[in-house]
């Protein structure tokens, strides 16, 4: 048996660190590739909150109003801002799918069509507004008419237009009642098919009556009637017994005659010749005679026919409800033609919720002429040529225990222009 010696502790230091040395390389080489595959490692993602968005500011609905309050007007101004403010009320924060409403209101100056103009580019140019309502007085609208169509921007009118292109041509104009002529055009047609085939006319010679005449005239004309005489009179008459006594023999005679005052002097005369037995009377106007009127002039408005377009005794949900409005918040009836504001307001306001607020002329015209809504007087939407369509009604005064009143005859629901408008 062989026995070898074993390896002094010197030795055995001596051979790890030979094994060592050998290995260096080995873990060197090992030690790069795991800071290499360290070095190539992703970063730690960390999570950073990033601020929340500012909210768009929301657009408002500017609606700019010319209204006349000084000048001669002024009385029935301050009762169309009362009534356009019971749609658009001041005191509570309105709002249209979000955005909150601004009513800009100016002065429309009276009568005067230059300073209309130039409020009118105040309300578009310096208070942005999205539309314009207004303004009442005839040559003045014209003027504001013909601006801003051409920026353009829808203008609404709530007072009766003439029938002419320079007005009626403005495309983004809309008028929500009807012309004057067609106030009178049913009346023309009733007369006649109730059997009075030939009128006498007796009227002011002015420019409302005119155009109250010549709608009656072109229907009555178009349905076979004939016109056998016209007198035109001062509108400083007050004596009119020589009118009437020169009155040429007809089926009936037509008064456009406007003022209560005027019209109980006429039918004095009137009884007083003993007219009433010839012929019965037509009034080519609405809003002819009240009821306080009627009662002083008598028994001799007998029969008497007329043409009406708001009945403010009328019993339609709508009317009741705008009527009750008015009383509670300004403590008095309303004005006679304070429903015309109260209906335009309705319309704008109906026609910017069905374009969410937005007021484009194109979009805001094209909602317009689609609407269809319900107003005191009834059914309302615009012709094709951009002018208002309700329910003209015929009425007759009869006596009732005592008292006069009016009754219905024929009602023409949304009756349309026969004028010519401009798309």
């Amino acid at each position: 048996m062989i026995h070898g010696k074993a390896p002094e502790k010197g030795q055995e230091m001596e051979n790890n660190i030979s094994s060592f040395q050998a290995l260096l390389p080995i873990i060197t080489l090992i030690l790069i590739m795991v800071g290499l595959i360290a070095g190539c490692a992703l970063p730690p993602v960390i999570q950073v909150s990033s601020p929340s968005p500012s909210p768009t500011p929301v657009k408002p609905v500017r609606i700019g109003i010319l209204l006349p309050l000084t000048g001669p007007d002024a009385p029935s101004g301050e009762s169309f801002r009362n009534a356009f403010d019971l749609v658009f009320d001041p005191e509570q924060e309105e709002n249209i799918n979000g955005h909150p409403v601004e009513i800009i209101l100016e002065d429309e100056g009276g009568r005067n069509p230059t300073l209309a103009l130039e409020k009118a580019r105040k309300l578009v140019q310096y208070d942005k507004s999205g539309v314009i309502v207004g303004p009442f007085h005839g040559a003045s609208a014209l003027a504001v008419l013909n601006y801003t169509s051409s920026v353009p921007i829808v203008n609404l009118r709530w007072s009766e237009p003439v029938a002419n292109k320079t007005e009626l041509g403005n495309k983004y104009a809309f008028w929500t009642t009807p012309l004057y002529q067609d106030y009178t055009y049913p009346l023309g047609v009733y007369t006649y098919y109730k059997g009075v085939t030939s009128i006498t006319i007796m009227g002011i010679n002015e420019p409302l009556a005119l155009d109250y005449a010549e709608g009656f005239k072109s229907a009555f004309k178009a349905v076979g009637g004939k016109i056998v005489q016209e007198q035109w009179l001062s509108p400083q008459e007050t004596q009119f017994g020589n009118y009437l006594a020169n009155l040429f023999p007809a089926k009936g005679l037509v008064l456009i005659v406007p003022g209560e005052k005027a019209k109980t002097a006429l039918f004095k005369e009137y009884a007083r010749l003993g007219l009433n037995k010839r012929y019965p009377v037509f009034l080519a106007e609405p809003r002819s005679l009240s009821r306080s009127a009627s009662q002083e002039i008598g028994d001799v408005l007998i029969g008497v026919t007329a043409i009406e377009g708001y009945l403010p005794e009328s019993d339609y949900p709508q009317n009741i409800a705008y009527r009750n409005a008015y009383q509670q918040k300004y403590k008095t009836e309303p004005p006679e033609e304070a429903y015309k504001a109260f209906n335009c307001a309705r319309i704008l306001r109906e026609a910017l919720i069905s374009t969410g607020g937005n007021t484009d002329a194109d979009i805001l015209k094209a909602a317009l002429l689609k609407l269809e809504v319900d107003l005191p007087t009834g059914p309302f939407r615009f012709s094709r040529g951009r002018i208002g369509m309700q329910t003209l009604r015929v009425r007759e005064i009869v006596k009732h225990e005592e008292e006069l009143d009016w009754e219905t005859r024929m009602e023409y629901t949304l009756f349309e222009t026969r004028q010519e408008t401009y798309p």
